[in-house]
């Protein structure tokens, strides 16, 4: 009985474990599900680019001190200052002022101050600063597609806003009934289509079919017996759906 119990409480402390689990493991996917939904595809883009900046900055900061270390500190970029003696400083202050030396040529901002010496400081120089513009040419086209497509949004966000406050006054000043209005506005407010023009033809023709015939048969029944017989008469219909 005792082992019994044991191996009974060890199992139940299993299927715990496994329920925990589980519940932790749909709560993640939950969460990367709503985090990819909510990041754009230029949001990304952006967050990858400014990573590898970073990268680059350090990157070539590194190199810097390193091909300084080579050619020897005194014939390098380090000299090139006046009011700090950089070779006879730190490490740290050495890659600080590599740092400021690579940022300043990436950006293409030229100081001045910091310039290369030698023929290996040279061609980096040139390429830092090719890097630099490709780079920064990449970032200013995603940041303007990124603000055309956020203008584009605003602009279908005010066009269906000004229709659905349109068909919203057009619905009560006809007096049409209540479910009906809100089954109008609720198709209108699921359609996704660019308009042009906004008015009262563009809100009956933006309607299905049994939406039209219904907002059509509640406005002819106010007309009166007679109204009605003579457009029964006279007018043939273009379209009739089936059963009718």
């Amino acid at each position: 009985k005792g082992n019994k119990k044991r191996l009974e409480k060890e199992w139940r402390a299993e299927v715990k474990m496994e329920q925990k689990k589980k519940m932790g493991l749909a709560t993640t996917v939950r969460s990367m599900e709503s985090f990819s939904e909510s990041m754009s595809v230029t949001s990304v883009v952006l967050i990858v680019f400014f990573f590898q900046l970073v990268v680059s900055f350090n990157l070539y900061a590194c190199i810097l001190v390193l091909v300084a270390y080579y050619e020897g500190y005194e014939n390098s970029w380090m000299r090139k200052v006046t009011w700090e003696d950089v070779p006879n400083q730190g490490n740290v202050r050495k890659w600080y002022n590599s740092l400021y030396f690579s940022i300043t040529m990436m950006t293409t901002t030229g100081y001045s101050d910091f310039s290369p010496l030698n023929k290996a400081e040279q061609v980096l120089a040139n390429w830092m600063t090719l890097h630099g513009i490709l780079g920064f040419s990449f970032l200013t086209g995603c940041l303007g597609n990124a603000l055309k497509r956020l203008t584009d949004h605003a602009q279908r966000v005010y066009e269906d806003r000004r229709l659905m406050m349109l068909a919203k006054g057009w619905l009560q000043q006809h007096a049409l009934p209540i479910p009906l209005r809100r089954e109008v506005l609720t198709y209108l407010h699921e359609q996704d289509r660019s308009r042009e023009k906004l008015g009262e033809q563009q809100i009956t023709a933006d309607l299905p079919s049994y939406l039209r015939q219904r907002v059509s048969r509640t406005l002819l029944n106010r007309l009166g017996s007679e109204v009605c017989e003579f457009l029964a008469s006279r007018l043939r219909p273009i379209s009739l759906t089936e059963g009718q």
